[in-house]
């Protein structure tokens, strides 16, 4: 009976311990690394990126409960809304 509260407070501590997935909040900025192309190599060029990793579009993430979405400029549609499932 000793036992229980450690074997209890051991189970606690080892699901707090779990990785969570991170959680996206209205506002937060989401990057992507585009395929290679004359766009990603202009953006290259007008932000000097020296990096390997060339951010080539960004979008505002929305948040709602159940239905997270992402607001996007595209060069054919103008300003979208997407679902982030789309986004992604």
């Amino acid at each position: 009976m000793k036992h229980i509260p450690i074997y209890i407070a051991t189970l606690i501590f080892a699901f707090s311990c779990a990785e969570k997935p991170p959680q996206i909040k209205t506002g937060d900025l989401l990057f992507q690394v585009g395929a290679e192309s004359a766009m990603s190599r202009a953006i290259t060029a007008a932000t000097q990126s020296d990096s390997t990793l060339n951010f080539t579009h960004v979008g505002i993430a929305i948040a709602t409960s159940g239905a997270d979405s992402v607001l996007e400029a595209t060069s054919d549609g103008g300003v979208l809304i997407v679902t982030l499932e789309t986004f992604l």
